[in-house]
């Protein structure tokens, strides 16, 4: 992962996120996913999203650098949390439904990184 940025307003959570692959086959596909945490509990995600409807694809043997950004809304209280941002290869999964287990998933898993954020006094 190239990087991963992180911004708040109160529980707004903006995030941006740049990542380097190069395939070695044609056809490969690649989803972005995102998970917050609470800090240092790497357990069980308070919120996920695994973006199944933007697949990208990038040429054979070129380096690409995709992008990801996207705006949520925790309602969680006041702390430190973690926003982990991942790309998986999903080429060889054939059956659609095995794309929400979370084992799959984690086998799948190709880079990612983390980022420690604060979220402000809810008013």
């Amino acid at each position: 992962m190239n990087y991963i940025r992180v911004n708040t307003n109160d529980n707004k959570v903006v995030v941006t996120a740049e990542a380097s692959l190069i395939t070695n086959y044609d056809r490969q596909n690649y989803v972005w996913v995102i998970r917050f945490y609470k800090s240092k509990d790497y357990s069980k995600p308070i919120a996920a999203k695994t973006y199944l409807d933007q697949v990208f694809t990038p040429k054979k043997n070129i380096k690409s650098n995709p992008t990801f950004e996207d705006s949520f809304v925790l309602d969680v209280p006041p702390g430190t949390y973690v926003a982990e941002v991942a790309v998986l290869d999903v080429s060889r999964i054939i059956d659609p439904n095995l794309l929400h287990d979370q084992d799959v998933m984690k086998s799948c898993g190709v880079t990612f990184a983390r980022k420690k954020f604060v979220v402000g006094p809810h008013e």
